[in-house]
């Protein structure tokens, strides 16, 4: 009734990771996963992809959200508001990528949808003509993020 499962092992606000998240994951057929806490360059890598194992050899491609999972929660239509909030990530979700791809999520839990999300998404093509903006879900990250680290 409500579509496909998604099939990421989705934490986004948890306060720390369980090392064996790979392998419990991997036991329901989950290869990916995306979380925003529990996870700095004191722990390994300074870097929002990479490819976690728990201590059995189980893997996971994780997917770090460096600012959050809510940075592009209703997003300003003008020109000024979206300088204003988005200029100062680009630069941070950039530095911490290694791929080609960042990732701006636009919604917060227990919120509804942002009506004006197609105006928003022309408005920033406009002002940033240098970058691409596409709407996706999270399945096609993860497959931009396999592509490029296969290549």
């Amino acid at each position: 009734a409500f579509g496909e499962p998604m099939k990421i092992g989705y934490l986004p606000d948890s306060f720390g990771m369980s090392r064996q998240l790979p392998h419990i994951y991997n036991g329901f057929g989950i290869t990916r996963t995306m979380f925003w806490r529990g996870c700095s360059e004191r722990h390994g890598t300074d870097k929002t992809e990479f490819l976690w194992q728990s201590s059995d050899g189980s893997e996971v491609t994780a997917q770090v959200l460096p600012l959050g999972y809510a940075i592009g929660k209703y997003l300003p239509a003008d020109e000024n508001g979206l300088r204003k909030r988005l200029d100062s990530y680009f630069d941070v979700l950039e530095k911490a990528s290694v791929t080609k791809e960042i990732l701006l999520p636009n919604g917060h839990d227990q919120m509804p949808l942002q009506q004006n999300i197609f105006e928003v998404m022309d408005k920033l093509r406009e002002i940033y003509p240098q970058r691409k903006f596409v709407m996706s879900r999270f399945e096609e990250v993860f497959e931009k993020i396999e592509a490029q680290r296969e290549s």
